[in-house]
């Protein structure tokens, strides 16, 4: 969708979810690569997981007029 001038993109599961600080702790990169790809973009990225009830991306991006 489209919101004050940016696109938003929302992905979400409804798996168990997953432990945030253990997955940005383990040594994977799948998170940090994710957040660097945004900011590369200028992008705004918003990682949720409440236990037991999925996962949700939510992504940013700004766009030109």
């Amino acid at each position: 969708g489209r919101e004050n001038g940016a696109t938003l993109l929302a992905i979400q599961d409804d798996g168990v979810g997953l432990d945030l600080g253990a997955a940005q702790s383990s040594g994977g990169q799948g998170l940090h690569n994710m957040q660097e790809r945004a900011k590369g973009l200028g992008a705004e990225i918003e990682i949720s997981s409440p236990e037991g009830q999925g996962a949700l991306v939510r992504l940013r991006i700004p766009v030109g007029d």
